[in-house]
């Protein structure tokens, strides 16, 4: 959900306004005159939403992986881990 919230509030007007030249949303400026709507193009902050998404993948395929493993030792759910929550990479 943090990915697509992203996607959808921040455009190159934020970019423009707190001077995130670097693409990293650090949000460190504050530069008043920046109009609004801007361009409308997607901002800096894609290179964010991109790493938050390739972390995300790598958490679902270790999970995987390890339950992969449990079911071949035969080990049924341990409910410490959270098992039956289903980890689902959105469309």
């Amino acid at each position: 959900m943090t990915i697509i919230d992203i996607c959808d509030q921040y455009i190159d007007y934020q970019d423009k306004l707190y001077v995130n030249e670097n693409g990293r949303l650090e949000f460190s400026g504050d530069n008043w005159s920046a109009l609004w709507p801007g361009s409308c193009k997607p901002g800096l902050w894609m290179n964010a939403a991109s790493r938050l998404a390739v972390l995300y993948n790598l958490i679902l395929r270790e999970e995987e992986l390890y339950m992969q493993e449990r079911s071949k030792l035969g080990e049924t759910i341990r409910l410490d881990r959270d098992e039956e929550i289903e980890l689902v990479i959105p469309p």
